[in-house]
């Protein structure tokens, strides 16, 4: 059956590869994935499945020597491309990823000299120490304390509160012997806010903490187990001036305080892992989707009239949990690519020009972008693990880890409602400037004329008008404008009644939050159809449509209450959508194979049993490997503690 779903595809897999990576990124992905499953210690082992985090730290640290030795894990980009590859997270990933991007973004030339090529060679193993227990997302409110003085020339740090502890610090419990920490900064007593310090955490002979330093693992978690979030605590733990970040902000010998003219460069490593997360959550998506489509292709459960037993791919029920989901997949991935894109225009024009005028767009993009596409990658990598039934919920099924290493994007680097929050910020002030005809970024142009737009009505009158992208991106623009449009007027009603910020904090963040996703379903069809003109070749261009179109629509039928509501749309034209949302399942269906062939993701990236020629016989396999059956001494100790379940007395 998947052979056959296979050569009905209607379009040339590897041509859609190209749409999908650029042909740089395509050959490096294939030779890596084919290096590391060749590996014998880097290679997916299910004899290593359901090892304690002990063992398993010990494992990944050594796959983690291995990858450097193969591939230099220091090489830009290597640590985000392998990550998806493993179970597991790589031990140092936090290093890579995080560490090293503060370096390169906050530290002076001079400081990057000295300390780059340190971090490099591992012997400077770092972490991103800004999470607190307190204070999270909120973080000019963090508590811990860089007090500099001028009689020594150092800064004191000190952890004065509770719940000023740095918390959920990833690299932090095991591994790392430096951190880059976000502490308030105070000078003469005066609060200069929240800055970057390097620090020295542990003795790089023995690896014990410093005297001044308390440390330590925050212990087992929902998943996630081989990353060692930790702990930290100061207790006037001095450091040198010069180990202050100081590409953008400095304090001299004096104690005077020297900034750049945007304060918010601080939060560029944050940027940058939030649009990690973005590309994330498409990669995290379509890796458990091309598990579960070539399964649904293979599995066969109860007969039909004809006693033939059903393939699950051909049940209605199926096609509604996976193939609008293959179109978010595709949806986000391109949303991955433009952010990434703008993201590295505002670094150049930083860096090049000290141009700060991307930063409030590029943020408020990337915010609601990180919230939208990581629930929505959390929540449907779900559906697709009950999509494959009992098996799925195996971890040798591939998709349990994919779920429970992704699912911590929801919430670090920003809570995602938190974030909607700042993007619907972002929004009302957009929406004030336009009705006062001042520029606005293109991100928001529906926020022009927004009386004339909210005057509108839909229509759509036949099923094949929204087989058009064009049509589906016209009515997700006018329920973004009506959504911010709504927000905005119920803050102004309430400020006046309570107050702006009791209005904004207890009576309108349902409608900010619900205005912020409007606008990222509208900003994200709108790319998804600009990436789909660039294309000549007809039978991509027109799967492509119909990728978008499904995104679209599912969007509509997720969220039909602001249609109905501005009456913009009537039931028969919902009915309209519902029926396109069908019609669309049967087009994509002999597609899909072939879509998921497109990402190119080696077997034993995918490690499923799922995806094996004999799936059932794989299964089994896998379980007859499994350490618990293999282990003599454990099946004798077993023995023991049943017979003492028997000889307990009876109730």
């Amino acid at each position: 059956m998947i052979e056959e779903a296979r050569s009905k595809c209607s379009f040339d897999i590897d041509d859609m590869s190209l749409v999908i990576y650029t042909k740089e990124f395509l050959n490096k992905w294939i030779k890596v994935q084919e290096i590391i499953a060749k590996d014998p210690i880097l290679q997916n082992n299910v004899e290593e499945y359901g090892y304690g985090r002990e063992k398993l730290y010990e494992i990944y640290c050594k796959k983690a020597y291995r990858i450097h030795k193969l591939l230099n894990y220091s090489d830009d980009g290597i640590a985000t491309l392998i990550n998806c590859m493993f179970p597991q997270t790589i031990v140092s990933f936090l290093h890579q990823s995080m560490f090293i991007p503060t370096i390169k973004n906050l530290a002076s030339e001079k400081q990057v000299d000295k300390w780059l090529p340190l971090c490099l060679n591992y012997q400077m193993i770092g972490c991103y120490a800004q999470t607190e227990l307190g204070h999270g997302s909120d973080v000019q409110s963090l508590e811990t304390t860089a007090t500099y003085d001028k009689q020594t020339d150092q800064f004191i740090m000190n952890s004065p509160t509770l719940t000023s502890t740095k918390w959920w610090i990833g690299d932090l419990g095991f591994t790392a012997n430096h951190c880059v920490a976000q502490a308030q900064l105070f000078i003469d007593g005066k609060n200069y806010g929240v800055q970057t310090f390097l620090v020295q955490l542990r003795d790089i002979e023995t690896h014990l903490p410093l005297p001044g330093i308390l440390l330590g693992d925050v212990g087992a978690k929902y998943g996630y187990n081989t990353k060692d979030n930790g702990y930290l605590r100061f207790n006037n733990f001095r450091i040198p001036r010069d180990n202050m970040l100081m590409r953008f902000a400095k304090v001299n010998k004096n104690g005077e305080f020297v900034q750049s003219q945007n304060e918010k460069i601080g939060y560029a490593t944050m940027m940058a892992i939030r649009q990690i997360i973005i590309q994330n959550s498409a990669l995290s998506l379509t890796q458990g989707l091309a598990i579960a489509i070539p399964y649904s292709f293979f599995r066969k459960q109860f007969k039909d009239a004809k006693g033939h037993e059903q393939y699950i791919i051909d049940y209605q029920t199926q096609q509604d949990k996976l193939i609008p989901l293959v179109a978010d997949g595709f949806a986000q991935h391109f949303g991955a690519i433009k952010i990434k894109e703008l993201l590295n225009e505002n670094i150049r024009r930083v860096y090049e020009k000290m141009d700060f005028s991307m930063m409030g767009d590029l943020h408020a993009l990337l915010s609601c972008c990180k919230a939208v596409y990581s629930w929505n990658t959390h929540f449907g990598l779900d559906k697709i693990r009950q999509s494959c039934g009992g098996h799925g919920y195996l971890q040798s099924s591939g998709i349990v880890t994919i779920q429970t290493e992704f699912a911590p994007s929801c919430t670090y680097e920003g809570e995602n409602t938190v974030l909607l929050l700042q993007t619907a910020r972002y929004l009302i002030k957009s929406l004030s400037k336009a009705m006062k005809k001042q520029d606005i970024n293109q991100n928001v142009e529906y926020l022009y004329n927004i009386t004339d737009t909210l005057q509108q009505n839909c229509k759509l009158e036949r099923l094949s008008q929204l087989m058009c992208p064009e049509t589906v991106r016209r009515i997700l623009r006018q329920n973004a404008a009506f959504k911010v449009f709504k927000a905005a007027s119920h803050l102004q009603t309430k400020a006046g009644e309570v107050g702006p910020k009791e209005a904004w904090n207890s009576h309108c963040g349902i409608l900010l939050t619900e205005a912020s996703i409007a606008h990222t379903h509208y900003w994200t069809i709108k790319n998804f159809l600009d990436v789909l003109m660039k294309y000549a070749d007809e039978n991509i261009k027109q799967v492509l449509s119909n990728l978008c179109c499904l995104y679209g629509i599912q969007r509509i039928i997720d969220h039909p209450q602001g249609y109905f509501e501005s009456k913009f749309m009537n039931g028969e034209q919902l009915r309209i959508v519902l029926d396109a949302k069908e019609r669309l399942f049967e087009i994509l269906k002999p597609d899909l194979i072939g879509l998921m062939d497109s990402f190119k993701f080696h077997p034993n990236t995918l490690r499923s049993d799922l995806i094996a020629k004999n799936p059932y016989e794989s299964l089994l396999n896998s379980a007859r490997k499994s350490q618990v059956n293999n282990d003599q001494e454990f099946q004798i100790q077993l023995n023991e503690k049943l017979k003492q379940l028997q000889l307990n007395p009876k109730l």
